[in-house]
């Protein structure tokens, strides 16, 4: 089947639009439900991945031994 151009940078760009309609009605919206939702996905991923990044740079020349370190070294790894 045959696509106009364009149509793969629509999804990104429906996904910010139906983000912007959830807010302000509180329902999801009919068009292109999956690229909202996969917009939110990566949004939070990537907050994550910068929350744990930040703390392990902050902890970098800590004591090894520190369990809380330790902790968040083994769950940056499950997310990498």
């Amino acid at each position: 089947m045959h696509r106009p151009a364009g149509v793969e940078g629509w999804l990104p760009i429906a996904g910010l639009m139906n983000l912007r309609y959830l807010t302000l009605t509180h329902h999801v919206p009919a068009l292109h439900p999956a690229g909202m939702f996969l917009l939110i996905a990566f949004l939070a991923m990537s907050f994550l991945f910068r929350k744990y990044k930040d703390f392990l740079t902050l902890w970098k020349d800590a004591d090894p031994d520190i369990p809380i370190l330790k902790e968040a070294k083994a769950e940056y790894a499950k997310l990498q």
